[in-house]
């Protein structure tokens, strides 16, 4: 019994620090359990953290995570943690406050990979941190600055330092041989910053000679700064938005910017900050930048959408440097380009084309050379050796691969990255795990071992839910695409595609009997599928907002949903009637039926509702925290509620106590879905930063 949030929000960041204080009082035999509890520092970003328990310490530690050798076949997109709970303990609400992370799938979502100057490393920004691989067989070497989701990375000319782009703004500059920090460059932001985390936008990059670092912030604002003494040498007003990717030519001379959905390019010079130039493209929200390294040419990359917002092209232009006239463009169909990587000499460029494809062209001719055919996700990110031997590619399917440039062949990849997870869900009888990635990759996976066992043939779209039959038998999921797709649990093969609504679907769930499959989707509908032939049963309709959230009671006879606009119904599933109406007045709210079935749990904003089922009326309030949450679910006796919150805590609290036990702490973006385990001995939480972590009581 769990909820989540559906559709794509980016994380938030949220920082304060509350002291700790816990008390646990058992009353008469008779009495429930209130709990006064710690309210442990909540921080989005704060470390991956040990075996601890959940109560969070001052001090701590992120998870160290051992190297990993690439196989010869592809591996699973998730690598499981080494440490392992053989008898973990059932979670109560007397131990609850000792859930400490135990086990962990997925590297996280890759964020941009730079190569190092002498070309045998990289490093790859993640939702996790930092990890540094061998260029060439993509061993893991080295692994830092895990407490941040970084989006943006450079190599110093000279290779001693790594420059990390962080979501408040601030840069920070790591010794890449020890992995240790060396300061952090941070100026006062006008309005905040948002994150930056899709492909191609750069934010952070060091002049050729190493002595300037530039980067750009939420506010529009660009920073330059000395290297050396971390003085502030300028700020340039770049834009009204914030800024989404910069380059620096290689000669000093110029700095380039872009900002999202202004579709414009602007350069800069850098000694004085006067503008220089500005190059404008319609239906453009998203543009790259980067200089050829002979600084004689600026390439600018992206999508345009059409006017009818129906056709996507992929934008891709070189321009003169000396005089800011086109010198070529590439007509291309199909999404959008990459940020464009120049060879070493200038004389060829590399890009993504349409979604998966690799482009290589000759930057004299326009001549297409080579294409490299092997991802099965979005290309989010790309890097040219500086030797020239190679190119890597970092993709949406969690695939880091080199390439040969000279024939197009693929030299070493690794898949233990993995693109934002939309939800989770679990077998009746625990043993199998269900991930739906933000790609359109739905993988079953061995719920113990962490293997994979297969991934599942879906629609070119993003999966949006998951849920199992109570029977096990049947898998089914929502998709952006409007449709329901149904399939055997066990050996993946299709039985149902459901088409009828006409909006995204948000949410699945299966009736107690597993006669029924219940969605609920943006056209502000939802519909009673028969899972005996796939045939469409019962509509309900009335929404003034898309449809978010779906609950059958245990009996089966009532099915609450909830909307966009705030809205919750009880509908009466046979005959397809409203008992009754409430309205929250928010955006969005969640709905949860506990597993008496004599209460359900709404959210408005920060605030848990705990109402009467039958009626809906609110019988008492819990105030949170938390800025906005993502996911609730009970555990199976209905004594502990547990919230996860778009900064990617999860608050742990007694049902009837208005204060929380404790915070587990660890993702770096909005918790998806939460589940406990058949076994009531593991909790599951899955991110938006594309790792799922499993919580056990700590002796």
């Amino acid at each position: 019994m769990n909820a989540k949030v559906s559709g794509k929000k980016s994380p938030i960041r949220l920082e304060f620090l509350v002291g700790c204080i816990w008390v646990v009082i058992l009353a008469a035999i008779a009495g429930g359990v209130a709990a006064l509890f710690l309210v442990p520092g909540l921080n989005p970003f704060t470390p991956q953290p040990t075996p601890t328990p959940v109560i969070p310490t001052d001090t701590p530690t992120p998870t160290a995570t051992s190297a990993s050798t690439p196989q010869p076949t592809f591996t699973a997109a998730f690598t499981p943690t080494e440490t392992q709970i053989p008898t973990p303990a059932v979670i109560d609400l007397g131990n609850a406050t000792t859930l400490a992370e135990t086990g962990r799938l997925g590297r996280g979502v890759i964020g941009q990979i730079v190569y190092s100057p002498d070309s045998a490393r990289i490093a790859v920004a993640s939702s996790t941190g930092i990890r540094i691989h061998n260029a060439r067989t993509l061993e893991l070497l080295a692994e830092f600055a895990s407490e941040d989701w970084v989006s943006s990375l450079a190599y110093s000319p000279d290779g001693k330092t790594i420059a990390a782009w962080l979501p408040d703004g601030s840069v920070s500059l790591w010794n890449s041989t020890t992995a240790k920090l060396v300061k952090t460059l941070s100026v006062p932001s006008e309005g905040g910053t948002i994150r930056v985390t899709a492909d191609g936008l750069h934010n952070v990059t060091f002049s050729a000679d190493g002595g300037t670092l530039a980067a750009g912030q939420g506010d529009g604002s660009i920073h330059l700064w000395d290297v050396s003494s971390g003085d502030l040498l300028m700020t340039i007003k770049g834009a009204d938005t914030s800024i989404a990717g910069i380059a620096i030519s290689p000669d000093g001379k110029f700095l380039a910017s872009t900002a999202l959905l202004e579709g414009r390019v602007r350069v800069w010079e850098v000694i004085s900050g006067e503008l220089a130039q500005e190059f404008s493209f319609e239906g453009s929200p998203a543009l790259s930048v980067n200089f050829s390294p002979d600084s004689s040419l600026l390439a600018i990359s992206g999508a345009t959408i059409a006017r009818n917002k129906e056709t996507v092209n992929s934008l891709v232009s070189l321009w003169s440097a000396s005089d800011w006239k086109k010198v070529r463009e590439f007509k291309l169909e199909g999404g959008g380009a990459s940020r464009v990587v120049f060879s070493p000499d200038s004389l060829v460029l590399a890009f993504r084309s349409g979604r998966s494809t690799l482009a290589i062209y000759d930057t004299g001719t326009g001549d297409l050379i080579r294409e490299f055919i092997g991802h099965t996700g979005v290309i989010h990110a790309l890097a040219y050796a500086p030797d020239g031997s190679a190119v890597i590619s970092g993709g949406a399917d969690g695939l880091l691969s080199v390439w040969d440039v000279t024939n197009a062949a693929q030299i070493s990849f690794t898949q233990e990255y993995n693109d934002r997870l939309n939800d989770i869900a679990i077998s009746p009888d625990g043993n199998t795990l269900v991930t739906a990635s933000d790609n359109g990759g739905i993988t079953l996976w061995n719920a113990q071992t962490r293997e994979r066992i297969f991934s599942l043939t879906s629609p070119d779209s993003p999966p949006t839910s998951l849920a199992f039959s109570v029977d096990g038998r049947l898998l089914a999921a929502g998709f952006e695409d409007d449709s329901v797709h149904v399939w055997n649990a066990g050996d993946g093969s299709e039985l149902f595609t459901l088409t009828g609504h006409e909006g995204d679907v948000n949410d699945v769930e299966f009736s107690p009997d597993g006669s029924l499959l219940a969605s609920g989707s943006d056209d502000k509908t939802i519909i009673a599928w028969n899972m005996a032939d796939g045939t469409q049963k019962q509509k309900y309709e009335g929404y003034a907002g898309g449809v978010t959230h779906l609950a059958f009671t245990p009996d089966g006879i009532w099915l609450l949903g909830s909307s966009q606009e705030g809205e919750i119904k009880l509908w009466d599933v046979a005959r397809g009637f409203t008992i009754y109406a409430v309205n929250e007045n928010a955006l969005s709210t969640i709905t949860v039926i506990s597993p008496d079935k004599r209460t359900y749990i709404s959210t408005n904003l920060s605030k848990i509702k705990v109402r009467s089922l039958d009626k809906g009326n609110v019988l008492y309030e819990i105030e949170s925290d938390q800025i906005g949450m993502e996911s609730l679910t009970y555990s199976q006796d209905g004594a502990i509620l547990i919230s996860g919150g778009a900064d990617g805590a999860a608050k742990v609290w007694g049902v009837n106590s208005a204060f929380p036990l404790g915070a587990l702490e660890g993702h770096n973006g909005g918790i998806v879905r939460i589940l406990f385990t058949p076994d009531k001995t593991t909790l599951i939480t899955a991110s938006f930063d594309g790792t799922v972590r499993y919580w056990t009581i700590i002796p």
